[in-house]
């Protein structure tokens, strides 16, 4: 049977298994954030002039495919509609999109090295939550893209335009959702205050302040006592006597 310790070291594997499921869900958003930005087809356009012709194109917020499927960057030709002469739309989803993925990446990389390396405080946590707002916010406002002159109908040529989502919206819809997703659940999770792997190597009496008999060390040694995690042998390993 196992002892009362054992059970409730049990009971903290819980949290860091959430946490560990908020830092797939941040990653997951990055990679789809970065596939949104680098994707040629971001935009379906589909055009019919007056007398029946029907045409298809897929473009990006960098890029665009080409008719032989090959993803083309738009700035190898200025004489293109979203070369060099790209639309103030066109500009703000690229900068809104990079931001979106920037930000993700942060968030996502110092969610996994606080977990398993650092750990950390809750102002911090909140604040990384918050920055996933902002990126949920930033991929959307790649929506605006659909604004481009490449979406709007010449009226003068007789050519009509009906533009749809692709594969590049897809991911950057997935992506806001996997973006507020984690920072909702960051703002309900309690943050990862011990490190696993830093408990695990026992913490080779480096930690600054982590002495006790002095004002700093009691400190973290109390707040640690307080969040117990879930390695059953963690006291004994940082020298705590119970």
């Amino acid at each position: 049977m196992p002892t009362s310790e054992e059970q409730k070291a049990l009971c903290k594997v819980g949290p860091i298994a959430v946490r560990m499921t908020l830092w797939c869900l941040s990653f997951s958003g990055f990679v789809l954030s970065s596939l949104a930005v680098s994707s040629c087809r971001f935009i379906k356009v589909a055009t019919i002039t007056d007398v029946g012709d029907i045409g298809v194109a897929f473009l990006g917020l960098y890029n665009f495919q080409a008719s032989s499927g090959i993803c083309v960057s738009s700035s190898l030709l200025s004489s293109l509609p979203r070369g060099e002469m790209a639309t103030s739309s066109l500009k703000a989803a690229r900068a809104f999109g990079v931001l979106a993925a920037v930000f993700g990446g942060v968030v996502s990389m110092w969610i996994l090295i606080s977990i398993m390396f650092t750990g950390t405080n809750k102002p911090l946590w909140i604040t990384m939550a918050s920055l996933l707002v902002a990126s949920t916010i930033f991929q959307l406002i790649t929506f605006i893209s659909f604004n481009d002159e490449a979406c709007k109908d010449n009226v003068e040529d007789k050519i009509f335009v009906d533009c749809s989502i692709e594969e590049g919206s897809a991911f950057a819809i997935s992506a806001s959702l996997f973006y507020l997703i984690t920072s909702v659940g960051m703002f309900f999770i309690s943050p990862p205050r011990v490190a696993i792997i830093g408990f695990e190597e026992g913490w080779r009496g480096s930690r600054a302040g982590l002495i006790k008999g002095t004002r700093g060390g009691d400190r973290k040694i109390n707040d640690l006592m307080e969040h117990r995690v879930e390695d059953t042998n963690e006291r004994n390993k940082i020298g705590i006597e119970l």
